[in-house]
């Protein structure tokens, strides 16, 4: 049988959907090449993979097109805590690009719970963007992907790309009802180790609220961008991309991903303790300032980068795992690696999931939230007009 099927069927009467790098070999011949004519039918069909791939992804363009636009307008926000959003995607799809002389080893196997996956997604992006959820529409794209992995591939190879689908799930924004009082009770925690740690260090400095009051001068007010929270969401990406690559064990990678959380928040407040030196000794309304302010920025990263590779190396003391060194082993051990997995996806498939995504896309654009003017328009920043036309009387709000 050609190894450019769709199916195999074996010994037992039974299918399967793809087949290893072994089969895929094996099927060319024992001593010869591989047939012209199976060589060209693999590459057609890879081919018609491709187009239908782009195909699939416009189609899933157009019916998140209101959830990556509300996400755009949040991400790009000055107050938004999600600016590292843009890198979320494509440090994923490098895991799994990582791992792809072994994802190629794995046979594709039939999967019906990630059909299901993709329609309840789908289903939880039309109710989300009917009822403006926006948040709950981004965790619908990560279901929504997670389904079509298991849908075309099967729980094996989902199995071993189990993180990079998970990595997903930073980009996707907390409900607003929980960032104002989480931000709200870390500028707090943040500014009450600031303040300790400015007076342990010789200054003298009072906190009351938000406001960081000294024996002279203007006090410092917190605002919420002082918080952490934006440190924590974001760093806490970082320490979990790291503990992913390092050589631990499992439970010293939870660990390690874990001790993100205070190291950001301890960074955090080392920065605002130099805001108060620079605050006590310049002024707050002084340039020096204004620039300490704006360059003191990267502390908080190097800080937490810094404490993750400390943290990584207590927590290698003493650990036995062999878990890189057998994977290697394996690795060497195997076969070279077969054909790419788009020629085991079957094209009846891609249809499928393609008209799931045009009938998800016509009842997101008849939804009465889709794209409406009022919608694009609450978006824009108010622009600045003068109260009094001739003659200058301030700036008004329109």
């Amino acid at each position: 049988m050609s190894p450019s099927r769709e199916s195999l069927t074996t010994s037992g009467g039974t299918q399967r959907e793809g087949f290893s790098s072994e089969n895929r070999n094996s099927a060319a011949g024992a001593g010869g090449t591989e047939p012209s004519a199976d060589r060209l039918l693999r590459n057609g069909r890879r081919g018609a993979a491709v187009i239908w791939l782009i195909i699939l992804g416009l189609a899933g363009i157009a019916a998140y097109l209101p959830t990556f636009y509300s996400l755009a307008v949040s991400y790009t926000g000055s107050d938004s805590y999600y600016a590292h959003w843009f890198f979320i995607p494509p440090v994923s799809v490098l895991f799994v690009w990582l791992k792809r002389e072994s994802l190629r080893r794995i046979p594709v196997e039939r999967c019906g719970m990630g059909f299901s996956l993709v329609i309840g997604g789908l289903l939880l992006h039309v109710f989300a963007v009917w009822f403006r959820v926006d948040f709950v529409s981004a965790f619908s794209l990560v279901v929504t992907v997670w389904g079509l992995a298991l849908y075309f591939f099967g729980k094996r190879i989902v199995r071993e790309i189990t993180f990079p689908l998970l990595f997903l799930l930073f980009m996707v924004p907390l409900p607003g009802t929980l960032v104002a009082p989480l931000a709200f009770h870390m500028k707090i925690i943040s500014g009450k180790l600031a303040v300790g740690i400015y007076n342990l260090v010789g200054g003298t400095a009072l906190l009351t609220g938000s406001k960081i009051s000294f024996t002279d001068g203007e006090p410092l007010w917190m605002g919420y961008e002082c918080s952490g929270l934006r440190s924590v969401i974001s760093l806490s990406s970082l320490g979990a991309a790291i503990a992913y690559l390092v050589r631990i064990s499992g439970p010293r990678k939870v660990l390690l991903f874990l001790s993100s959380f205070p190291l950001a928040i301890l960074s955090n407040s080392i920065r605002v303790t130099l805001l108060c030196f620079a605050a006590d000794r310049w002024g707050v309304q002084s340039k020096a300032f204004d620039v300490f302010h704006d360059v003191s920025s990267p502390v908080v990263f190097i800080i937490v980068l810094g404490g993750l590779f400390g943290v990584h190396k207590l927590l290698s003391i003493g650990d036995q795992t062999e878990e890189l060194q057998s994977d290697g082993a394996r690795e060497a051990a195997a076969p070279p690696g077969g054909e790419p997995l788009l020629t085991a996806i079957p094209l009846r498939k891609l249809r499928i999931i393609f008209g799931l995504l045009v009938i998800a896309g016509i009842l997101v654009a008849l939804s009465p939230h889709f794209m409406r003017s009022e919608t694009v328009m609450s978006s824009l920043k108010p622009v600045e007009l003068p109260q009094r036309i001739g003659v200058w009387r301030g700036v008004g709000i329109n």
